[in-house]
């Protein structure tokens, strides 16, 4: 079965408006677009993902609600409360939330594969 790229949309919604965020959410697009899958040598290679950008949390919502999107990506932690919603309403949809604060009174979530070695784990314990 050939690998489909995951298609991604990026938020640039966040506390201090859409501008603020657009430089780190470029990053984003440009490291995702570049990445190659699998990452096993000798399989033919195909990006990993299609990433779309998009300006505010509706347009991310919308296309969740069409189907258009299997992961939504926020670059704010406002938003942890639309991506509870758009998790609750799409189940089959990845919701990431990358924050530069904490979330008050939430725990750090973070599942076993996105620790895939002791740098990352080290890495983690050491921003927290």
């Amino acid at each position: 079965m050939d690998y489909v790229p995951k298609r991604v949309v990026v938020c640039q919604e966040g506390t201090f408006g859409p501008t603020h965020y657009a430089d780190f959410v470029e990053s984003i697009k440009a490291h995702l677009g570049r990445a190659l899958y699998p990452l096993t040598v000798g399989k033919p290679r195909v990006h990993l993902a299609e990433v779309v950008v998009v300006v505010t949390a509706e347009e991310a919502e919308q296309k969740a609600q069409k189907g258009q999107v299997d992961i939504v990506i926020f670059v704010s932690v406002s938003m942890v409360t639309t991506a509870h919603r758009i998790r609750a309403n799409h189940p089959s949809v990845a919701v990431i939330v990358i924050t530069g604060t904490d979330v008050p009174d939430e725990p750090y979530i973070v599942h076993k594969r996105m620790i895939r070695g002791g740098g990352d784990l080290v890495a983690l314990v050491n921003a927290v």
